[in-house]
């Protein structure tokens, strides 16, 4: 069963029920499968970093077009005549710039 509830149409119902579904998640025991989807905090998870062009290439386009859809979603500015820097909505990512690569 579903329902649909439109926070511009009825504002207080749709935080009553956000409210409501919120409590019965933090009171609710994990199933068996929520337990085996787990990652411990103890385990940490390396992950491959890409630059913009490799990112590009895996997601089937040029360079500048991921330069531009980087910019849009705001992860990227340009400044110094041009030069893109990370924004602080790009670093929450975890996305990080060349300078501060490993070398």
């Amino acid at each position: 069963m579903g329902m649909m509830i439109k926070r511009a149409t009825d504002h207080q119902l749709y935080a009553d029920v956000s409210a409501e579904v919120d409590r019965l998640l933090q009171i609710s025991e994990p199933t068996h499968a929520d337990r085996e989807n787990l990652v411990l905090e103890s385990e940490s998870v390396e992950y491959e970093k890409l630059t913009t062009a490799k990112l590009a290439k895996r997601r089937g386009m040029d360079s500048r077009t991921m330069q531009n859809k980087l910019l849009a979603l705001g992860y990227l500015e340009l400044r110094d005549g041009g030069k893109s820097y990370l924004t602080a909505a790009g670093k929450a990512t975890r996305a990080i710039s060349p300078a501060e690569r490993p070398k």
